[in-house]
């Protein structure tokens, strides 16, 4: 009986599989690395976004503190930690004064929050994001 042909020279073999191996392993972990820093950029701009949204929240505060001292104020203009935030007044009736602020952080964030204030109460009678 014969026995089956044996293959001949199998040296560097186990050379090819382990470089093959290598080679997916560095795939995957070159994978994981985008993957991260694509979170991460997303998690930068997410906190970028609040912060400039929270400025406008915070300038709308403060002139509506403004305008319960002094009520004939028109605009108002903040700098909060970089934020240019500008809120405009209209008074609708005695009772209804409007404050829309807009805060933005250039080129690539901006926010905008509309406010119905009662200036003889203080209440906030309405709250509107804008886009």
């Amino acid at each position: 009986m014969s026995k089956p042909h044996a293959i001949i020279n199998e040296r560097g073999s186990s050379l090819i599989v382990s470089l093959l191996y290598t080679h997916i392993i560095l795939l995957l972990l070159l994978h994981a690395v985008s993957l991260l820093s694509t979170m991460h950029e997303i998690a930068h701009n997410d906190l970028e976004r609040s912060k400039v949204y929270y400025a406008a929240e915070a300038g709308l505060y403060m002139a509506g503190e403004q305008l319960l001292k002094q009520s004939k104020c028109t605009a108002f203009h903040f700098d909060m930690n970089g934020n240019a935030v500008e809120v405009k007044v209209t008074q609708r009736q005695p009772t209804e004064v409007i404050l829309t602020a807009t805060a933005a952080r250039p080129p690539d964030y901006a926010a905008g929050i509309v406010m119905t204030l009662n200036p003889v109460t203080g209440d906030i009678t309405n709250w509107e994001d804008t886009k």
